[in-house]
């Protein structure tokens, strides 16, 4: 089966070029000043550092999606992490990561005998097509993720790439789309703008993925000084080396025992 070889390799990949999220100098503008920044560390494995406002509080971690049938919690770690202002309304953070498998993989594999629907669950895969960022974002981020938070979300203007995000698609992706796209919405009746970051990728027209799905928002009345804030923590993510080692050996492991799952789950159909 295909997915072994895309699924061993995608965390080691993805690790190997995420150390750091951003390549940036980490200077406090004017509209900053006067705010301070302590470092987090991940509270579960290590796995990362961060700048937090004082008196942010930080929530999750490395840890699964929550998702039963995520197959990414079987083969790899997972990022499920939200930081946020004391009055609850300004946040930023990082979604879980999914596979996702074309329909038609499935369709022309199987002689047309199977028939999936966007939305539904195979082998611990999403059925989707694969999508660029601004489509991830309307229908994976806004339908699924924040669809019983985010209350009338709304593009404002068009996706940005970003070419500093590039680097960390995978070099056998086949294909791949990186950058933000910002946004209006409401959240608990409050006016909210946000702003979110995906690097997303194909390998050989088989599964894809996103390396990170990331954003921040806050109230319209804000937006200006919390947006420069929440930009310079996100910017300062590091992954721990150590533990970066120490994950990429587990995933190659969890990856052949989940493949060996799948081959006792065919020989049983």
């Amino acid at each position: 089966m295909r997915l072994k070889l895309f699924i061993t390799i995608l965390f080691i990949l993805i690790l190997l070029n995420s150390v750091e999220i951003f390549k940036a100098k980490l200077a406090l503008s004017a509209e900053t000043k006067g705010v301070i920044l302590t470092t987090y560390h991940e509270r579960y494995q290590d796995a990362f550092s961060i700048l937090i406002p004082k008196g942010w509080k930080a929530e999750g971690g490395m840890i699964s999606s929550g998702v039963p049938w995520n197959v990414v919690d079987l083969v790899e770690s997972n990022i499920r992490f939200r930081v946020t202002s004391p009055d609850g309304k300004s946040f930023f953070g990082w979604y879980p990561r999914f596979y996702f498998q074309d329909p038609q993989v499935f369709i022309r594999s199987s002689g047309g005998v199977l028939q999936p629907q966007i939305g539904q669950v195979l082998n611990g895969c999403w059925i989707y097509p694969y999508l660029d960022v601004a489509q991830y974002v309307q229908y994976i981020v806004f339908g699924q993720f924040a669809a019983n938070e985010f209350q009338h979300p709304e593009f404002i203007g068009e996706f940005v790439q970003s070419p500093e995000l590039k680097a960390f698609v995978p070099h056998v992706a086949s294909r791949s789309d990186y950058g933000y796209v910002n946004f209006k919405c409401y959240i608990n009746n409050i006016a909210t703008y946000g702003r979110m970051y995906s690097i997303n990728y194909e390998l050989q027209s088989v599964i894809w993925s996103t390396v990170g799905t990331f954003g921040l928002l806050a109230p319209q009345s804000r937006w200006k000084t919390d947006e420069r804030i929440m930009e310079i923590c996100i910017r300062s993510f590091r992954l721990n080396p150590v533990w970066v080692k120490k994950a990429s050996s587990a995933a190659q492991h969890r990856a052949q025992q989940y493949h060996k799952v799948i081959q006792d789950i065919n020989r049983i159909d």
